[in-house]
């Protein structure tokens, strides 16, 4: 089965979509997103902010997680309530003091269309990001700073675009501090990354596809910490999407005081299917260390595989990225792995028609 990971022919009868394709240029897409975070013109922006005591950003899937990561990066140092809204509904302390930022990639998502119109009735400043679709008409119609990103690729796989221009317009309007710096310095590191990572790299050298193989035919438990916790997730809905397996997240220290007593009665057949992944950091704070060790010991002799995998990088930003990057590449190999083409999300699109469906018969 393995033989899929180091043979180009059998991965792109596989990869009809080019899925590896996209992961190669990721550093580069980090790049090209940088400069553009740099080139909008914030000027009809800067003309609606006064005070800002709040940010909420709306989203809905991949859409999303580039304001989730943006959350977890500046957790400790920010300065204001930040609050990623996935639904179309905002939150009743929104309005005129809450700068919002409505991400859909493909700009037609209809709970974060719902959500800006309701935030904007309530008085918020806005900017949106997408490649196009209504959200771009509707900047346009009300003359919002719209950032307007590449198309053609799977939202997930657009993360770049849909983050790090949002961080750079927040520190050049002031909201947070240090992303650019810390952006440029995760461009080596990522470069670097995609050496060890790239299909040509063979199994032995390649700790994506190790990885990959440790999951394969197994359900995975992702577990991360703070700036780790969004990873995590990010990691989990890879699998989903581009792997095509079930599997689950959970954030230190909260586990440690429901999920580990979870772990007792598994029956032996399931206990032996899971796989679980821990992302470490070899600067993580005592207590945290403390924690997992602990939670490592209370589960040992259970039968549980775990899997440590420790970030890589200086600052917390390259660190983040690494992971991510990391785990997108992972679920690519899982994908081959399982035979699947890890760009085709064909429950998600039946959803959305059953759903328009709906809503078009009320």
């Amino acid at each position: 089965m393995a033989e899929v990971l180091e043979s180009p022919e059998a991965a792109s009868a596989i990869d009809k979509h080019g899925m590896g394709l996209v992961l190669e240029e990721f550093p580069s897409h980090c790049r090209e997103a940088l400069k553009l975070g740099l080139e909008v013109n914030l000027e009809a922006l800067r003309r609606r902010l006064n005070r800002v005591s709040s940010l909420v950003f709306l989203g809905m899937g991949g859409s999303a997680v580039g304001g989730s990561l943006l959350r977890d990066w500046a957790y400790e140092g920010q300065r204001l309530p930040i609050e990623v809204c996935r639904d179309s509904r905002v939150p009743g302390y929104l309005g005129g003091e809450t700068l919002t930022v409505a991400v859909s990639y493909s700009g037609n998502t209809y709970e974060t269309l719902k959500a800006l119109e309701e935030a904007l009735a309530k008085g918020s400043p806005a900017f949106t990001v997408s490649s196009g679709g209504k959200l771009a008409e509707e900047s346009l119609r009300r003359g919002l700073v719209h950032v307007r990103v590449p198309g053609g690729f799977q939202p997930r796989a657009a993360l770049p675009y849909l983050m790090i221009p949002v961080g750079v317009i927040l520190e050049r309007l002031g909201i947070l501090e240090g992303f650019q710096a810390e952006v440029e310095e995760a461009l080596s590191l990522l470069e670097e990354a995609r050496r060890k990572f790239s299909f040509k790299t063979p199994l032995e050298d390649n700790p994506a596809k190790r990885l990959a193989l440790t999951l394969h035919g197994g359900l995975p438990a992702i577990y991360g910490f703070r700036e780790y916790s969004t990873v995590a997730y990010r990691f989990k809905t890879q699998l989903n999407e581009n792997s095509k397996i079930f599997c689950k997240w959970e954030v230190f220290p909260e586990l440690n005081h429901n999920e580990v007593v979870g772990w007792e009665k598994l029956q032996p057949f399931l206990l032996g299917k899971i796989r679980l992944i821990i992302f470490r950091d070899e600067r993580e704070p005592e207590d945290l260390r403390a924690m997992i060790e602990a939670f490592k010991e209370v589960t040992s002799g259970r039968g549980l595989q775990i899997t440590e995998v420790y970030a890589e990088g200086r600052g917390k930003l390259s660190r983040m990225l690494y992971l991510v990057y990391l785990s997108d590449y992972v679920s690519f190999y899982l994908a081959l792995l399982n035979g699947v083409d890890p760009t085709p999300i064909a429950s998600i699109s039946s959803l959305k028609r059953g759903v328009e469906a709906r809503m078009a018969s009320r």
